[in-house]
């Protein structure tokens, strides 16, 4: 069914991103409309954060970003705008680590504040609606599975084809914008499984060291758990990440099992027992590589494995890839091809690393866009 209205800005897609644009755009006094795709909004975020829903990280943000050029974005929204937002929303945020969650430590707190926003902002829902085309300008007409939406406005935050999501790219591509291809990102990496005999569910603590031809690229310290073609955990979900943005073709992770222990420490924790350090088939893996035994102290701090592969979208957390973010303003986010044209989140070409990075991209991207549209209308 047709629509006659015509709104001053439809976000395609109830995520993250897609809600903080709604919401401020609607408290600045814009006509808004959300349309999603799926029976109800914010379904990722419920997920996020292992359900506690990291919202964002602290200290140094820029670098844990696949590009530079989010410097303006975040020199413009601070964590402290950001934690506004979320006291605005009724979420009380607290540190953990480094990492902000929301005070209660439960993903659905965010939801349930992002529902009753959009209710008491009496924002307009289209739910279980895909859009399909969008057509002219002045205002554009979104051709939908329900008929068509009319908006001045159009801003694009579908997210990606990573878990639960969907590539809608397509639907800028018409205004002639280019992307880089999604390949998954925060997935699991899938490995040669010659070394990992006998490991699938036991889970470590551990440092791990990618390695592409021989360089090193990245170090971390995290959990890794261990599968039956490869290793996941936060820890490789954070390499992962890293290791998206290279040709990966003669790749390697390291292992160390013991990280921040070394010399005189190690050598008396090996004197007093090994098999009283690891898991049994961690013991049996490096026993059976182990030439001789002053291997087995060397393997313990570097235990190398062929990476394969990463894991498929289904399984990963965020897509690398998107909208090239040079085709944007990059202080409002609009389309340099297109007037009134908007991208924010995961369509645009930005991934970050894990300890809600993703999120925080999605809730900053969103603030610029929300408050470029109110600027000018």
């Amino acid at each position: 069914m047709q629509s006659d209205i015509v709104y001053d800005v439809a976000v395609i897609g109830g995520g993250a991103s897609g809600l903080t644009v709604a919401i401020i755009a609607k408290q600045r006094g814009l006509k808004a409309v959300i349309i999603e795709r799926s029976d109800r909004i914010g379904r990722k975020i419920l997920v996020s954060g292992n359900g506690r829903c990291n919202l964002m990280g602290d200290g140094d943000i820029i670098s844990k970003y696949n590009t530079l050029d989010i410097k303006e974005i975040f020199s413009v929204v601070t964590i402290d705008n950001i934690k506004s937002f979320f006291y605005d929303l009724g979420v009380y945020l607290k540190l953990d680590n480094g990492r902000y969650y929301p005070y209660s430590d439960q993903s659905s707190t965010v939801l349930t504040a992002f529902k009753n926003k959009v209710d008491a902002l009496n924002i307009d829902l289209k739910l279980s609606t895909n859009v399909l085309q969008i057509k002219d300008s002045q205002p554009f007409c979104l051709h939908t599975s329900n008929g068509c939406v009319f908006a001045t406005n159009v801003v694009l935050a579908t997210g990606s084809s990573a878990h639960m999501g969907q590539d809608s790219l397509d639907l800028y591509k018409s205004y002639n914008h280019h992307v880089r291809p999604f390949k998954p990102a925060l997935a699991p990496l899938i490995t040669d499984t010659a070394h990992i005999r006998g490991l699938k569910g036991v889970k470590i603590r551990a440092g791990a060291t990618i390695v592409l031809d021989n360089i090193p690229l990245a170090t971390r310290v995290g959990d890794i758990l261990f599968k039956d073609n490869g290793v996941s955990g936060s820890l490789a979900l954070e390499l992962s990440s890293i290791l998206v943005r290279h040709a990966h073709s003669n790749a390697e992770i390291y292992i160390d099992f013991m990280p921040g222990i070394d010399g005189d420490e190690l050598d008396l924790a090996l004197k007093i027992a090994l098999n009283g350090l690891f898991h049994k088939e961690i013991v049996a893996n490096i026993l059976k590589r182990a030439k001789n035994p002053s291997e087995i102290k060397k393997l313990i701090k570097k235990y190398p494995i062929k990476i394969t592969g990463i894991a498929s979208s289904d399984l990963a957390q965020v897509m690398s890839g998107g909208l090239l973010l040079n085709e944007f303003n990059l202080s409002t986010l609009e389309s340099k091809l297109q007037s009134k044209l908007y991208a924010v989140g995961e369509v645009l070409d930005v991934d970050g690393e894990c300890g809600g990075y993703n999120l925080m991209w999605a809730w900053a991207s969103g603030i610029v866009v929300g408050n470029a549209l109110s600027r000018q209308m």
